[in-house]
């Protein structure tokens, strides 16, 4: 029997979005450091070895977040040197319903990794594509199938539509919906 198994789907879920926030605390540390010109990527890369070493979580689970992370960083990125707008809009949702210190890690993680996210090319549109059983930062997302709204509060895993069980999401950004192009 696998941890997987033995936790159930919601111990799995929740180990899998306590794997990434610790990812991004790492992340943030790493990007912070004085005197060490750190690289987003490299960042995720030691972030997700230092989870696989303390047991944290398997190869696949950390390669997976380290993943969802690497697009959530990117598209947080895009938006806000897009917009010029707050983390708060790429959120559309108000902070007082989130966790105060994932705002904080988010933006200082955005902030120290400016210059290098804005060097991606990639549309808002693809970036804000999310699918359910993914690991993601908190935010509102549409289902592409029917445009029910599923808002997390928390890092956590995106279910499937509770209206139609579309597993098509796109990220909301503030009063914006996702554009038809």
């Amino acid at each position: 029997m696998t941890k997987k198994d033995e936790q159930g789907p919601e111990g799995h879920d929740e180990r899998l979005a306590h794997g990434y926030n610790r990812m991004l605390e790492r992340v943030r540390g790493l990007l912070a450091r004085p005197g060490e010109p750190s690289r987003l990527q490299h960042a995720i890369e030691i972030a997700k070895e230092r989870a696989q070493e303390v047991g944290e979580l398997t190869r696949e689970e950390a390669e997976r977040i380290a993943a969802y992370m690497h697009r959530d960083l990117l598209d947080a990125g895009n938006y806000l040197s897009s917009t010029g707008k707050a983390i708060d809009d790429w959120l559309s949702f108000e902070w007082a319903y989130a966790e105060d210190w994932i705002k904080e890690m988010f933006s200082k993680v955005v902030d120290q990794s400016r210059v290098e996210l804005e060097q991606f090319t990639r549309t808002p549109r693809k970036l804000g594509e999310r699918y359910s059983g993914e690991v993601t930062a908190p935010g509102v997302f549409v289902c592409d199938r029917c445009g029910h709204e599923l808002t997390l509060t928390r890092t956590g895993h995106i279910p499937p539509c509770a209206h139609c069980h579309g597993t098509v999401f796109w990220r909301r950004y503030g009063a914006e919906t996702p554009d038809e192009s």
